[in-house]
């Protein structure tokens, strides 16, 4: 305390160096290094390669989920799960994390409030696209995801061409658009009869709409799951540009997370280095910030903005939008009525890989993003690990 000079320990054993969670002298730190305040009332530790909240309030101590420098595919709690090249990431109302697991081509689940790991749906280490349930199941590359709010997932298979379904409660997973390994097209038909292009976004609107961005085609397409009916809504498909207008007069440069409001699609365009929005009801897509081809790390308002190959973008239902900004190692906050876009978590550098510092700190390769309970959970896919910080 400043004004008496008196120095009391808040938490760990000087016993140890053992990482354990646990409140006041019951909690373990490996080798802490540097701290930062959250501003929710929350200390946040480097600890070696990890990052440990201490509660200010409680003297409770916690660690995100999977955080280590560690890859495999192995079931568990908070970091002693392992994951591999972390992509899709989705939370649903009842407090589950999805995780589209690249490396070990799996579907992976976490209880948020126990940080408990499990694998849903594929085969460890085997790539291919058959349907079935569970562990019968196989992915190639699961890079997006969401969820109807209803229990269902729908994935991206994004080197396979494909849309998946997968139903939670028994993990049975189907192919319901596009056709495996089938030649890149822009084909609009039913279900399986459509062709995409190496999409790498999917969204749901209501319980009966999924919107896709289909990167490799340069569009985006809509998918009604009661007709099986899929159409091309936004772009043309092999004319890549940054160009605003209305339906097949917009044009996109590399369309990859996709996200909205129910009213609007918000759409990262990679390559464009631009955050684009879309009128659902219109067609009218327009540039929110981010100017086409100029890439930066500059917060300002709108086309003032600059971004470095944004990956992800995610609402959370307050009028922000969070974007995942990967080659700036960081995540960026667009607020939507003013345009405004400030850097909210990591500190932007240049494109090294170094073990991440504390929130808001260093980030290595933020790709994909998801919000549950007031906390924002990021998909660091260099870090095989999923991190957790309260949404700024």
């Amino acid at each position: 305390m400043l004004s008496t000079g008196a120095v009391t320990t808040l938490a760990g054993l000087t016993a140890t160096t053992n990482p354990i969670d646990g409140t006041g002298s019951a909690a373990g730190f490996y080798s802490p290094f540097s701290v930062a305040l959250d501003g929710h009332g929350n200390l946040l530790v480097a600890d070696g390669y990890g990052i440990r909240y201490l509660n200010l309030a409680t003297h409770g101590v916690t660690t995100p989920v999977g955080f280590l420098p560690a890859s495999g595919v192995i079931d568990g709690v908070g970091t002693a799960a392992r994951l591999s090249a972390p992509n899709a990431l989705v939370a649903d109302s009842m407090g589950n994390l999805f995780i589209g697991d690249l490396g070990n081509k799996t579907l992976r689940q976490v209880v948020i409030g126990s940080k408990t790991v499990s694998t849903l749906a594929g085969t460890v280490g085997s790539s291919g696209t058959s349907d079935g349930t569970g562990a019968l199941a196989k992915f190639s590359a699961p890079v997006a995801m969401t969820t109807d709010g209803l229990g269902n997932l729908y994935v991206i298979e994004s080197y396979s061409q494909i849309l998946r379904k997968v139903v939670v409660s028994t993990g049975a997973v189907t192919t319901i658009a596009g056709s495996a390994n089938a030649a890149c097209a822009n084909v609009d038909n039913i279900g399986t009869a459509a062709r995409f292009c190496y999409p790498q976004g999917v969204i749901a609107v209501g319980a009966d709409t999924l919107y896709i961005s289909d990167t490799g085609n340069y569009t985006i397409r809509k998918m009604v799951l009661s007709t099986g009916a899929v159409t091309t809504v936004a772009g043309a498909a092999g004319s890549n540009s940054e160009l605003d207008g209305t339906g097949a007069a917009a044009r996109f440069n590399e369309p990859r997370g996709i996200t909205s409001d129910g009213t609007n699609l918000y759409v990262v365009d990679v390559s464009g280095q631009t955050v684009r929005q879309m009128v659902i009801a219109t067609g009218v897509v327009s540039t929110l910030a981010g100017s086409a081809g100029m890439a930066g790390s500059l917060d300002g308002v709108g086309d003032a903005a600059r971004f470095k190959f944004p990956s992800d973008v995610l609402y959370d239902g307050n009028g922000n939008l969070y974007v995942a900004d990967i080659n700036n190692h960081t995540v960026r906050k667009l607020v939507l009525s003013s345009k405004q876009v400030s850097t909210v978590i990591g500190t932007p550098g240049p494109d090294v890989y170094a073990a991440p510092g504390p929130l808001p700190g260093r980030l290595n390769a933020p790709y994909r993003l998801a919000l549950f309970g007031g906390n924002l959970y990021i998909a660091d896919q260099s870090e095989n690990a999923i991190l957790v910080a309260p949404a700024p």
